[in-house]
């Protein structure tokens, strides 16, 4: 009785498994994510990690994810673009997927002035400045 069961709860898995492949999307596309805004602090030390936090809408389903961060850094700036995929043809549910305060960390930092800017999918920068002691 207990081998019958272990087979038909296998068998179960194994069909379960055949109808999720089948929901598998070959087909992405990627977008730039618009950030909402972002929070970090006014003034930190050289020796400090720069803790930036971000605020966006990644998509409004579950087939919307976060892909990469595209990042140009030089001792005074950042360059930041955030990628999300669309992954097509997929069984998704119908939540929003967002960020909530995303820590982004940035290190080293030199001063006297640190610049961020992160671009926006309308060509748009969004910015601000840190004065680094």
């Amino acid at each position: 009785m207990r081998i019958k069961l272990i087979g038909i709860t296998l068998l179960l898995f194994l069909i379960l498994c055949q109808l999720v492949s089948c929901f598998k999307s070959e087909r992405v596309e990627y977008y730039i994510v618009k950030i909402d805004s972002i929070s970090v602090p006014d003034t930190i030390t050289r020796k400090d990690t720069l803790t930036m936090k971000l605020w966006a809408n990644i998509g409004s389903n579950t087939s919307y994810r976060f892909s990469h961060f595209e990042a140009n850094k030089t001792i005074h700036q950042l360059d930041l673009t955030i990628w999300g995929k669309h992954l097509l043809d997929i069984a998704s549910l119908q939540i929003v997927v967002d960020w909530r305060g995303k820590e982004y960390y940035i290190y080293p930092v030199f001063g006297p002035l640190f610049t961020i800017k992160i671009h926006q999918p309308d060509g748009s920068i969004l910015q601000d400045t840190i004065y680094v002691k």
